[in-house]
C-alpha cells in the first residue's frame, strides 16, 4: 500500500512538471514570435521544448517500469527481462537506461491482474462457503430453539 502511495506522489510530481514544462514553453514561443530572427528562434525553442519535454517522458517511464516490475519480483511472476527485444524494452537517449515499451507494460499489468484475480477468488471462494456454513447453523439453532 506504501508503494503505491510513494509511486502515486512521484508520478503526480512528475506530470506536473510535465505541464509546467509545457506552459513555460507556451511562454517563450510568445517571446519567440516577437523576435527579430523570429523562424531561428521559433525552431531553438521547438527543440529546447522537444528535449525537456522527452526528458520528463523518459522519467514517468522508468518510474512505472520500476514500480511494474518490483509488483511483479514481490509477487513473484515473471516479467520481461532487461534487453529482451525491442517490444518491450526502449532506450532512453537522455536518462541511458532502459524502460517498458506500452507492449511491455500492458504484459506486466496483465499478469500482475490475473495473479491478484486468481487469488481473490480462492478467498471469495472461502468466504462464500463460510457464509452458507452460518446461514445453516443460524437455521439449525433456530429449529432446534423453537
Amino acid at each position: 500500500m506504501f508503494d503505491w502511495l510513494q509511486y502515486q506522489w512521484h508520478l503526480f510530481k512528475l506530470q506536473r512538471d510535465l505541464r509546467r514544462t509545457e506552459k513555460a514553453f507556451d511562454d517563450e514561443f510568445a517571446n519567440a514570435r516577437a523576435a527579430e530572427n523570429r523562424v531561428e528562434r521559433i525552431r531553438q525553442v521547438e527543440e529546447d521544448k522537444r528535449w525537456e519535454m522527452e526528458l520528463v517522458r523518459d522519467e514517468i517511464s522508468v518510474l512505472v517500469t520500476r514500480y511494474l516490475i518490483a509488483r511483479a519480483d514481490k509477487m513473484f511472476l515473471p516479467h520481461p527481462q532487461y534487453g529482451q527485444g525491442k517490444d518491450f524494452w526502449a532506450n532512453s537517449r537522455q536518462l541511458g537506461t532502459q524502460y517498458l515499451t506500452p507492449k511491455g507494460i500492458t504484459e506486466i499489468r496483465n499478469t500482475i491482474r490475473t495473479e491478484r484475480a486468481d487469488a481473490s477468488s480462492y478467498w471469495v471462494t472461502l468466504l462464500s462457503a463460510a457464509t452458507g456454513l452460518v446461514g445453516a447453523l443460524t437455521g439449525l439453532v433456530a429449529i432446534l430453539a423453537g
